[in-house]
């Protein structure tokens, strides 16, 4: 779980440099386990996202914790 952790660290500062870089890029990510991490990991870092939530530019969306691999399981298995 460390090199998931570290990964998303890494790709949230590589989505932070582009957005500086260009104001008009909007980012949206789905997966709130990795939030939490990032929050307990790289305070800083997640300090820093979450203003370009307040800003617009990165986008929180999806109502779960995990995302899940929908390419196997049936639809009513998602549901229960």
């Amino acid at each position: 779980m460390m090199h998931t952790r570290d990964k998303t660290a890494r790709s949230f500062a590589t989505v932070l440099n582009l957005m500086k870089e260009y104001p008009e890029f909007i980012f949206m990510y789905n997966q709130l386990v990795l939030f939490d991490c990032l929050k307990q990991d790289y305070l800083e870092l997640s300090t820093c996202l979450l203003e370009q939530v307040q800003a617009g530019q990165f986008e929180i969306e999806g109502a779960i914790w995990v995302e899940p691999d929908v390419n196997i399981v049936s639809g009513e298995s998602l549901v229960r």
